[in-house]
């Protein structure tokens, strides 16, 4: 078994980076996934990634839900990400299956904004996931492979395999993961918590996904006895 310890919500809040840098300092996290949409602090948190030399260790973590966009097209107040227009878009049960144009092209050119910033930026993981996992909707994932091709980017964060009961969404779903892992290296599973990495057995690498940060007392805890108990187990770089 191998683990993959991935911060994300890097650049994101008050106090977020700086316990991250910290967390990757320690050896705690494998590697983070930054937001590029709170762009008020955007140019110190970065600066303070380079100060420390991590901007390897630092993936992309793209938003649409959360924060201001990058884009024009999605900048305008009938697009914009902190508009109640794309949050209710993107959670109908419908958008999993169907986006109506004019909303998939103002996405796909916030998407390609957002990593072209990265580059600018001079972060180097070449690793991305999306907030919301939104890059495994089946009316997005497409574009997210064809922009993750562009723009160079060599590795994913995967939700872990479907099970649903349902089997036709599950072949959907399956689908789109083997997709994806076609173009990208990719761990096999991606957890939500620690709880639910330590209920697999076997050879498998696991990416987790933790959240540390100045008010996460217990979970930051949590991670540091993991990584105690699992050292040799856990790797300092995504695959």
């Amino acid at each position: 078994m191998k683990y993959v310890i991935n911060a994300d919500d890097c650049f994101g809040y008050d106090g977020v980076t700086e316990k991250i840098i910290e967390f990757l300092k320690c050896g705690l996290v494998s590697q983070t996934t930054a937001i590029l949409t709170f762009q008020d602090d955007l140019d110190r948190h970065v600066n303070l990634i380079f100060r420390e030399g991590l901007e390897d260790k630092v993936g992309l973590h793209v938003s649409l839900t959360r924060g201001h966009p990058v884009s024009k097209e999605m900048s305008s107040s009938k697009y914009s990400a902190s508009n109640w227009l794309v949050n209710f878009i993107l959670n109908k049960k419908t958008a999993f299956f169907f986006l109506p144009y004019k909303y998939k092209k103002a996405i796909e050119a916030e998407i390609d904004a957002q990593m072209r910033l990265y580059k600018k930026l001079g972060l180097k993981s070449f690793h991305f996931d999306s907030h919301g996992n939104y890059h495994c909707y089946f009316s997005l994932f497409k574009l997210f492979i064809k922009l993750g091709k562009k723009h160079g980017f060599e590795t994913i964060r995967l939700p872990y395999a479907e099970h649903s009961k349902n089997i036709l969404y599950r072949m959907i779903k399956n689908h789109i993961r083997n997709s994806f892992k076609k173009n990208f290296k990719t761990v096999e599973y991606a957890t939500l918590t620690i709880d639910e990495a330590l209920k697999y057995e076997g050879n498998e690498s696991i990416e987790i996904m933790v959240h540390p940060s100045p008010d996460s007392e217990i979970e930051d805890k949590k991670i540091e006895k993991f990584v105690k108990d699992n050292l040799n187990m856990v790797m300092t770089k995504e695959l």
